[in-house]
């Protein structure tokens, strides 16, 4: 029996990296942003626009405006231009690397859009820059950045209710584990 090379799985490697990607460049981004508001406007800030004055509340909130957005992405999956889209975002990344993906993302990129850039550009601008970074690396992912301008609106309205990013985190974890889980694995057309 003659010896073969292991076969290298390159999609696993490549979920693999994105996660890393993630917590490399979300991690400098949630910590200069905290950095930011430390420096601009003192550290009763911070508390103010990460967990904010009732974080039960926003949290709530975050769960009903997540709910709602999964909702309404999961019917965009069941309309062939949805459905392509999703279908090009299923993997077989781990749940661990998933989640922190998840996590580490959805803190840096509240943190920097509403928490730092939202009070000093306004919502719709920080909506559009929120959209302009989804631009999709491959043609099959066109409509992200529409689902952006939509997941855009309802977090920056979360952070205009609460004055904190709170709500919008827990959103975007809501929606974030819709896409990965229930479209990404679970759901077949």
């Amino acid at each position: 029996m003659a010896w073969r090379a292991p076969r290298v799985d390159l999609a696993a490697i490549e979920q693999a990296l994105w996660s890393t990607a993630a917590v490399v460049f979300y991690m400098p981004v949630a910590s200069g942003s905290v950095l930011y508001l430390e420096v601009v406007y003192g550290e009763y800030t911070i508390v103010a626009r990460t967990i904010g004055f009732s974080p039960l509340r926003d949290a709530v909130l975050g769960l009903v405006v997540g709910g709602a957005l999964a909702a309404l992405f999961v019917g965009f999956a069941r309309i062939p231009v949805g459905h392509r889209m999703f279908r090009a975002l299923r993997t077989r990344q781990g749940w661990w690397s998933r989640g922190l993906g998840l996590a580490v993302g959805a803190i840096g990129e509240e943190m920097l859009f509403r928490a730092v850039l939202q009070p000093l550009l306004g919502l719709l601008p920080t909506v559009a820059l929120f959209s302009l970074v989804h631009v999709p690396w491959r043609r099959d992912l066109w409509p992200w950045p529409l689902t952006a301008v939509v997941s855009g609106l309802a977090f920056g309205g979360c952070f205009a209710a609460t004055g904190a990013v709170l709500a919008g985190v827990i959103a975007q974890l809501v929606v974030g584990w819709t896409h990965w889980y229930l479209i990404g694995r679970a759901w077949r057309p």
